[in-house]
Protein backbone atom coordinates (compact mmCIF):
# COMPACT_ATOMS: atom_id res chain seq x y z
CA UNK A 1 0.00 0.00 0.00
CA UNK A 2 1.64 3.62 -1.21
CA UNK A 3 0.97 6.72 1.40
CA UNK A 4 -1.61 8.00 -1.32
CA UNK A 5 -3.15 4.74 -1.57
CA UNK A 6 -7.36 6.26 -1.45
CA UNK A 7 -7.81 2.26 0.05
CA UNK A 8 -6.52 3.21 3.47
CA UNK A 9 -8.69 2.71 5.98
CA UNK A 10 -9.32 5.38 8.02
CA UNK A 11 -11.52 5.87 11.34
CA UNK A 12 -12.25 8.43 12.71
CA UNK A 13 -13.03 9.46 16.61
CA UNK A 14 -14.30 13.03 17.62
CA UNK A 15 -17.05 14.96 19.58
CA UNK A 16 -16.23 18.88 20.33
CA UNK A 17 -16.98 21.20 17.34
CA UNK A 18 -12.84 21.68 17.27
CA UNK A 19 -13.01 18.40 15.60
CA UNK A 20 -15.78 19.09 12.82
CA UNK A 21 -13.44 21.14 10.42
CA UNK A 22 -10.61 18.13 10.67
CA UNK A 23 -13.62 15.53 9.98
CA UNK A 24 -14.54 17.87 7.15
CA UNK A 25 -11.22 18.52 5.39
CA UNK A 26 -10.61 14.09 6.03
CA UNK A 27 -14.29 13.69 4.65
CA UNK A 28 -12.45 15.60 1.08
CA UNK A 29 -9.16 14.19 1.11
CA UNK A 30 -8.21 10.72 -0.11
CA UNK A 31 -8.65 9.47 3.22
CA UNK A 32 -12.34 9.56 3.83
CA UNK A 33 -13.02 8.15 6.90
CA UNK A 34 -14.70 4.67 6.57
CA UNK A 35 -16.47 5.04 10.39
CA UNK A 36 -16.71 8.34 12.78
CA UNK A 37 -16.99 7.16 16.63
CA UNK A 38 -18.70 9.75 18.97
CA UNK A 39 -20.07 10.03 22.08
CA UNK A 40 -23.75 9.29 22.78
CA UNK A 41 -26.66 11.83 23.17
CA UNK A 42 -26.44 13.87 25.57
CA UNK A 43 -29.27 16.11 27.55
CA UNK A 44 -28.69 19.24 26.67
CA UNK A 45 -30.87 22.90 26.82
CA UNK A 46 -33.26 23.78 29.17
CA UNK A 47 -35.50 21.30 28.23
CA UNK A 48 -32.68 18.46 28.61
CA UNK A 49 -33.70 17.18 25.52
CA UNK A 50 -31.12 14.59 23.86
CA UNK A 51 -28.19 16.21 21.72
CA UNK A 52 -26.24 14.87 19.08
CA UNK A 53 -22.66 15.76 19.12
CA UNK A 54 -20.85 18.34 16.62
CA UNK A 55 -19.07 15.72 15.16
CA UNK A 56 -22.50 13.75 14.98
CA UNK A 57 -24.49 15.87 13.23
CA UNK A 58 -21.51 17.00 10.73
CA UNK A 59 -20.90 12.91 9.92
CA UNK A 60 -24.72 13.20 9.39
CA UNK A 61 -24.52 16.12 6.96
CA UNK A 62 -21.64 14.46 5.18
CA UNK A 63 -23.25 10.92 5.01
CA UNK A 64 -20.56 8.72 6.93
CA UNK A 65 -21.41 6.02 8.83
CA UNK A 66 -21.40 7.00 12.69
CA UNK A 67 -21.21 4.67 15.67
CA UNK A 68 -21.54 6.20 19.11
CA UNK A 69 -20.67 3.50 22.31
CA UNK A 70 -21.63 4.00 25.65
CA UNK A 71 -18.01 2.46 26.41
CA UNK A 72 -14.72 1.42 24.68
CA UNK A 73 -14.17 -1.49 27.19
CA UNK A 74 -14.14 -4.33 25.83
CA UNK A 75 -14.07 -3.55 22.33
CA UNK A 76 -17.26 -2.49 20.82
CA UNK A 77 -17.96 -5.25 17.52
CA UNK A 78 -18.00 -2.25 15.39
CA UNK A 79 -14.14 -1.11 16.10
CA UNK A 80 -12.53 -4.46 16.50
CA UNK A 81 -11.97 -4.67 12.10
CA UNK A 82 -8.83 -4.56 10.96
CA UNK A 83 -8.39 -0.44 9.82
CA UNK A 84 -5.16 1.51 9.00
CA UNK A 85 -5.38 4.15 10.97
CA UNK A 86 -7.02 5.94 13.10
CA UNK A 87 -7.44 9.60 13.70
CA UNK A 88 -8.45 11.05 16.99
CA UNK A 89 -9.67 14.91 17.68
CA UNK A 90 -11.05 16.07 20.57
CA UNK A 91 -13.05 12.61 21.19
CA UNK A 92 -13.15 12.76 25.54
CA UNK A 93 -12.11 9.27 26.27
CA UNK A 94 -8.81 7.62 26.60
CA UNK A 95 -8.31 5.01 24.02
CA UNK A 96 -7.10 1.60 25.44
CA UNK A 97 -3.88 0.11 24.52
CA UNK A 98 -5.82 -3.11 23.23
CA UNK A 99 -8.22 -0.72 21.37
CA UNK A 100 -4.97 1.50 19.97
CA UNK A 101 -3.67 -2.21 18.53
CA UNK A 102 -5.89 -2.56 16.22
CA UNK A 103 -5.18 -0.12 13.47
CA UNK A 104 -1.67 -1.33 11.41
CA UNK A 105 -0.12 2.49 11.34
CA UNK A 106 -1.70 3.45 14.72
CA UNK A 107 -3.18 6.39 15.81
CA UNK A 108 -2.65 10.19 15.73
CA UNK A 109 -4.51 12.87 17.70
CA UNK A 110 -4.78 16.12 16.90
CA UNK A 111 -4.52 18.26 19.93
CA UNK A 112 -4.87 22.03 19.97
CA UNK A 113 -2.11 22.81 22.65
CA UNK A 114 1.89 22.77 22.52
CA UNK A 115 2.38 19.84 24.15
CA UNK A 116 3.43 19.09 26.34
CA UNK A 117 2.21 22.24 27.87
CA UNK A 118 -2.00 22.01 28.23
CA UNK A 119 -2.89 18.36 28.38
CA UNK A 120 -6.25 17.13 29.03
CA UNK A 121 -9.43 18.68 28.57
CA UNK A 122 -9.74 22.19 28.24
CA UNK A 123 -6.30 23.61 26.37
CA UNK A 124 -7.80 26.31 24.40
CA UNK A 125 -9.57 27.42 27.92
CA UNK A 126 -6.06 26.90 29.73
CA UNK A 127 -4.50 28.78 26.64
CA UNK A 128 -6.29 32.23 26.92
CA UNK A 129 -7.29 31.96 30.92
CA UNK A 130 -2.94 31.75 31.41
CA UNK A 131 -2.48 34.59 29.18
CA UNK A 132 -0.55 32.50 26.97
CA UNK A 133 1.39 34.73 23.97
CA UNK A 134 0.55 31.50 21.61
CA UNK A 135 -1.61 28.47 20.88
CA UNK A 136 -0.77 25.94 18.47
CA UNK A 137 -1.22 22.54 18.02
CA UNK A 138 0.64 19.13 18.08
CA UNK A 139 -0.29 16.33 16.70
CA UNK A 140 1.11 12.67 18.47
CA UNK A 141 1.29 8.89 18.04
CA UNK A 142 -0.87 8.16 20.92
CA UNK A 143 -0.30 5.60 23.67
CA UNK A 144 -3.00 4.57 26.27
CA UNK A 145 -2.07 7.63 28.28
CA UNK A 146 -3.65 11.33 27.97
CA UNK A 147 -2.21 13.37 25.89
CA UNK A 148 1.33 11.65 26.60
CA UNK A 149 2.36 10.06 23.20
CA UNK A 150 5.65 10.75 21.02
CA UNK A 151 5.35 14.04 19.06
CA UNK A 152 4.62 13.41 15.30
CA UNK A 153 4.34 17.20 14.51
CA UNK A 154 3.87 20.49 16.65
CA UNK A 155 3.25 24.36 15.45
CA UNK A 156 2.62 27.33 16.84
CA UNK A 157 0.15 29.96 16.21
CA UNK A 158 0.41 33.60 17.33
CA UNK A 159 -2.91 34.44 19.09
CA UNK A 160 -4.67 36.62 16.89
CA UNK A 161 -5.60 39.34 19.07
CA UNK A 162 -5.99 40.47 23.24
CA UNK A 163 -9.49 39.92 22.50
CA UNK A 164 -9.84 36.41 21.40
CA UNK A 165 -12.91 34.27 22.78
CA UNK A 166 -12.34 30.48 23.20
CA UNK A 167 -14.42 29.79 20.30
CA UNK A 168 -12.68 32.02 17.97
CA UNK A 169 -9.39 30.56 18.93
CA UNK A 170 -10.69 27.00 18.76
CA UNK A 171 -11.58 27.63 15.34
CA UNK A 172 -8.90 29.09 13.73
CA UNK A 173 -6.79 25.93 15.58
CA UNK A 174 -9.20 23.48 14.08
CA UNK A 175 -8.59 25.19 10.56
CA UNK A 176 -5.05 24.79 10.84
CA UNK A 177 -5.18 21.74 12.56
CA UNK A 178 -7.29 19.92 8.99
CA UNK A 179 -4.58 21.41 7.20
CA UNK A 180 -1.04 19.86 9.11
CA UNK A 181 -2.80 16.86 9.36
CA UNK A 182 -3.17 16.08 5.56
CA UNK A 183 0.04 17.34 5.24
CA UNK A 184 1.36 14.99 7.88
CA UNK A 185 -0.54 11.64 6.98
CA UNK A 186 1.17 10.53 3.57
CA UNK A 187 4.83 11.24 5.57
CA UNK A 188 3.12 9.06 8.33
CA UNK A 189 1.74 6.11 6.13
CA UNK A 190 5.32 6.17 4.45
CA UNK A 191 7.16 5.90 7.16
CA UNK A 192 8.92 9.28 6.44
CA UNK A 193 8.40 10.42 10.41
CA UNK A 194 9.98 9.56 13.41
CA UNK A 195 8.42 10.80 16.71
CA UNK A 196 9.69 12.78 19.46
CA UNK A 197 9.49 11.49 22.92
CA UNK A 198 7.32 14.81 25.51
CA UNK A 199 9.41 16.47 27.67
CA UNK A 200 6.62 14.57 30.05
CA UNK A 201 8.60 16.68 33.31
CA UNK A 202 7.80 19.98 31.88
CA UNK A 203 3.98 18.67 31.37
CA UNK A 204 0.61 20.82 32.59
CA UNK A 205 -2.55 19.88 32.69
CA UNK A 206 -5.98 20.84 32.09
CA UNK A 207 -9.26 19.49 33.80
CA UNK A 208 -12.78 19.15 32.35
CA UNK A 209 -14.58 22.44 32.97
CA UNK A 210 -17.77 21.96 35.76
CA UNK A 211 -20.27 24.59 36.06
CA UNK A 212 -19.04 26.04 39.29
CA UNK A 213 -15.72 26.86 37.58
CA UNK A 214 -17.52 30.00 35.90
CA UNK A 215 -18.10 31.68 39.12
CA UNK A 216 -15.75 34.82 39.23
CA UNK A 217 -13.47 35.49 42.01
CA UNK A 218 -13.75 39.12 42.81
CA UNK A 219 -10.60 38.70 44.86
CA UNK A 220 -8.28 37.78 41.52
CA UNK A 221 -6.90 40.75 39.63
CA UNK A 222 -9.23 42.16 37.05
CA UNK A 223 -6.81 41.38 34.20
CA UNK A 224 -7.27 37.62 34.86
CA UNK A 225 -10.67 38.11 35.47
CA UNK A 226 -11.38 39.03 32.34
CA UNK A 227 -9.06 36.43 30.52
CA UNK A 228 -11.46 33.84 32.19
CA UNK A 229 -14.45 35.55 30.60
CA UNK A 230 -13.34 35.00 27.44
CA UNK A 231 -11.74 31.58 27.96
CA UNK A 232 -15.44 30.08 29.55
CA UNK A 233 -17.20 31.40 26.52
CA UNK A 234 -19.92 29.88 25.65
CA UNK A 235 -19.59 27.32 28.81
CA UNK A 236 -19.29 27.52 31.61
CA UNK A 237 -19.28 31.68 31.15
CA UNK A 238 -18.37 33.77 33.65
CA UNK A 239 -20.78 34.55 36.47
CA UNK A 240 -21.39 36.44 39.70
CA UNK A 241 -24.43 36.97 41.88
CA UNK A 242 -26.06 40.22 43.12
CA UNK A 243 -28.10 39.76 46.20
CA UNK A 244 -30.93 42.54 45.76
CA UNK A 245 -32.62 42.84 48.99
CA UNK A 246 -34.27 39.61 49.02
CA UNK A 247 -33.60 38.37 45.78
CA UNK A 248 -30.25 36.79 44.66
CA UNK A 249 -29.99 37.86 40.88
CA UNK A 250 -27.03 35.49 39.17
CA UNK A 251 -25.58 38.02 36.42
CA UNK A 252 -23.31 36.31 33.57
CA UNK A 253 -20.50 38.78 32.46
CA UNK A 254 -19.99 37.83 28.30
CA UNK A 255 -17.40 41.05 27.92
CA UNK A 256 -15.12 42.98 29.93
CA UNK A 257 -12.02 45.32 30.11
CA UNK A 258 -9.74 45.62 32.76
CA UNK A 259 -7.99 48.65 34.08
CA UNK A 260 -5.70 49.19 36.48
CA UNK A 261 -6.76 51.62 39.46
CA UNK A 262 -5.09 52.97 42.51
CA UNK A 263 -7.78 53.14 44.67
CA UNK A 264 -8.45 50.85 47.15
CA UNK A 265 -11.97 49.01 47.27
CA UNK A 266 -13.37 45.88 48.28
CA UNK A 267 -13.27 42.96 45.81
CA UNK A 268 -16.56 42.57 44.66
CA UNK A 269 -17.83 46.43 45.39
CA UNK A 270 -19.77 48.05 42.12
CA UNK A 271 -18.57 51.57 41.50
CA UNK A 272 -18.99 54.53 39.29
CA UNK A 273 -16.83 53.96 36.76
CA UNK A 274 -16.28 56.34 33.60
CA UNK A 275 -19.64 56.72 32.25
CA UNK A 276 -21.00 53.62 33.89
CA UNK A 277 -19.84 51.33 36.17
CA UNK A 278 -17.02 49.15 37.27
CA UNK A 279 -15.87 46.20 39.93
CA UNK A 280 -13.15 46.50 42.13
CA UNK A 281 -10.85 43.42 41.94
CA UNK A 282 -8.08 42.22 44.12
CA UNK A 283 -6.20 44.23 41.25
CA UNK A 284 -7.42 46.85 39.75
CA UNK A 285 -11.05 47.31 38.17
CA UNK A 286 -12.82 45.18 35.92
CA UNK A 287 -15.60 46.77 33.63
CA UNK A 288 -18.09 44.63 32.27
CA UNK A 289 -19.58 45.74 28.93
CA UNK A 290 -22.10 42.97 27.75
CA UNK A 291 -24.25 41.26 30.49
CA UNK A 292 -27.07 38.60 30.62
CA UNK A 293 -29.63 38.75 33.55
CA UNK A 294 -30.79 34.90 34.31
CA UNK A 295 -33.36 34.55 32.41
CA UNK A 296 -33.07 37.75 30.47
CA UNK A 297 -31.48 38.58 27.36
CA UNK A 298 -27.96 39.44 26.78
CA UNK A 299 -27.65 43.40 27.04
CA UNK A 300 -25.33 46.24 27.25
CA UNK A 301 -24.63 47.09 30.67
CA UNK A 302 -25.94 50.59 30.13
CA UNK A 303 -29.04 49.20 29.26
CA UNK A 304 -28.76 46.91 32.46
CA UNK A 305 -28.00 50.18 34.38
CA UNK A 306 -31.19 52.30 33.11
CA UNK A 307 -33.48 49.86 34.85
CA UNK A 308 -31.41 48.97 37.81
CA UNK A 309 -30.01 52.34 39.08
CA UNK A 310 -29.23 50.85 42.52
CA UNK A 311 -26.58 48.60 41.12
CA UNK A 312 -24.43 51.20 41.85
CA UNK A 313 -23.09 50.53 45.89
CA UNK A 314 -23.65 46.70 45.03
CA UNK A 315 -21.58 43.91 46.13
CA UNK A 316 -21.01 40.99 44.04
CA UNK A 317 -19.93 37.38 45.44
Amino acid sequence: MTPMDDRTDVAFFGTADFAVPILAALAKSSWRPSLVITTPDEPAGRGKRLAASPVKEAARRIGLPIVAPERLKPIPPELRAPRDLFIVAAYGKILSADLLAVPRRGALNIHPSLLPRWRGAAPIQATIAAGDAEAGITIIAMDAQMDHGPIVRRESIDIPNARVTAPELSQLLAERAAAMLLETIPAWLGGAIAPIEQDHAAATFTKPLRREDGRIDWSRPAAAIERMIRAYQPWPGAFTFWQRGAERVRLSIESASAVSASDAHVPGAVIPFSDGVGVATGDGILVPIQIRPAGSRSMPMRDFLNGHADFIGAHLG
